[in-house]
C-alpha cells in the first residue's frame, strides 16, 4: 500500500486535531491544492523530526492498516465490497503473516456475487450485513488486545 500526497495531509490534521502541533506539521495539513509530492514529503519528515516521532514497527503498521479499513467497513456501508477487498488485497500482499482467509473467503463472495454464479443466492444487502459483521468482530477483537 503506498501513501498519496492526501493521505499525509490527512495524516497532519489527525494529529493536529489531537492537540499536537509543530511548524511543518502546520504547512502540510495546509496544503489542499494540486499538492507538490516532494513538498508534501520534505513537509511530512520535517514534522517527524520536529515531534520526535519513532518510526513504527512493521506489526504496528500492520494492525493500525487492518483497524482503518476495518474501520471504513463499518462507516461506509455502501462502500463496504471495495473496502473488504482492498483488506484482503493489502493483508495478501503487504503482511503475508496476517490471517486473511476470512477475507479472501468475503472477497470471493464479492467476486461470485459481482461476477460469478452466487451459488449461496446471497443479495447485496445480506452479504454488506456479513461484511459489516465481520468487520465489528474483529475491531472489537482488536480493542479487547
Amino acid at each position: 500500500m503506498t501513501a498519496e500526497p492526501n493521505d499525509y495531509v490527512c495524516w497532519a490534521i489527525g494529529l493536529l486535531e489531537n492537540n499536537q502541533t509543530s511548524p511543518s506539521l502546520l504547512m502540510l495539513a495546509s496544503l489542499r491544492t494540486r499538492i507538490n509530492p516532494f513538498e508534501v514529503e520534505n513537509y511530512f519528515h520535517r514534522a517527524v523530526r520536529e515531534l520526535a516521532i519513532q518510526r513504527p514497527t512493521i506489526e504496528a503498521c500492520n494492525i493500525q492498516v487492518t483497524r482503518c479499513l476495518l474501520s471504513k467497513i463499518v462507516e461506509e456501508n455502501e462502500k463496504a465490497f471495495d473496502h473488504a477487498s482492498t483488506l484482503y488485497q493489502v493483508l495478501r500482499d503487504d503482511f503475508p503473516d496476517a490471517d486473511s482467509a476470512t477475507w479472501f473467503a468475503l472477497s470471493e463472495l464479492i467476486d461470485d456475487y459481482r461476477y460469478g454464479d452466487n451459488s449461496e443466492k446471497l443479495t447485496e444487502d445480506e452479504l454488506i450485513r456479513r461484511i459489516v459483521e465481520k468487520a465489528k468482530e474483529q475491531l472489537d477483537a482488536m480493542d479487547r488486545e
